[in-house]
Formats: C-alpha cells, structure tokens, sequence
C-alpha cells in the first residue's frame, strides 16, 4: 500500500492512475497501474497511451465534496469493469483531480471509462448513448 493508501489520481486528458492495495475483477491489481478513461485504449480497462492521439481532452478537476473517508469501508480497493460500461468502486479510496487536490473519499462509485460523460471523472451513463464497447 502507498504511504497515502488508495489513490485514484485522475490525469489531465489521459488516464486514472491506482495506487495502494486494489483488485481488478477479483484479481490482485500491480499498481501503480494505469486505467483508460479516453475510451480508446485497444487494451481496455488499462491505459495503452492512445489519449495522446485521440480528440480526447479533460482537465482532470472535478468540484467534489471531499467529505471524511468511510471508517467502515474495506481497506482494499476492489474495481469491477463493467462490460461496456464504467469501473465500479468498493472500498477506502481518495480521487484526486490532475493537480493533485482531493475530489472525494469514495467508498463506493462508478468511474467512467468511455470518455463521454458530462460528470467526469464519475460515470453518468454516457456510454448507453455512444455506443462504447470495452
């Protein structure tokens, strides 16, 4: 686990990047590890740079409500890909926005991965609309 436990650090107009002790669909996550969140990547859930040459912009903020972590959530971030849809979230995590400000202390939630949603970093059912595969 990093020194500031689980991360979720979004980059201005490239990935989530996962640091602490997570899984990814049941299976032990090697962070820090980088997930796409442009919707591009031909190795989806994780990031293969292919933000740097798609339309794909952000600035990585994102105004939270940075409340007091979960007391009673796991301490081990478990994400869950939905099949073309977003990351699902469970457990103690803090999102920070691109320049490194605390977004939320989530214990649960859903992260977009097709690069469509109006609420980004969180998914807000974009990708039903796009057509996103993943």
């Amino acid at each position: 686990m990093s020194d500031d436990g689980n991360v979720i650090k979004v980059h201005a107009s490239g990935p989530y990047e996962i640091s602490g002790t997570a899984s990814i669909d049941g299976a032990a996550l090697e962070c820090p590890a980088w997930l796409c969140r442009c919707g591009k990547s031909a190795n989806k859930p994780y990031c293969d740079g292919a933000h740097k040459s798609s339309d794909f912009t952000d600035d990585g903020e994102h105004a939270g409500d940075a409340a007091a972590p979960d007391a009673n959530a796991s301490a081990e971030l478990e994400l869950t890909v939905r099949a073309d849809g977003p990351i699902l979230i469970r457990g103690q995590a803090e999102i920070r926005s691109a320049s490194d400000q605390t977004i939320a202390h989530a214990s649960r939630g859903a992260l977009c991965r097709c690069g469509q949603s109006a609420d980004k970093p969180y998914c807000d059912g974009a990708h039903k609309a796009c057509g996103f595969t993943g």
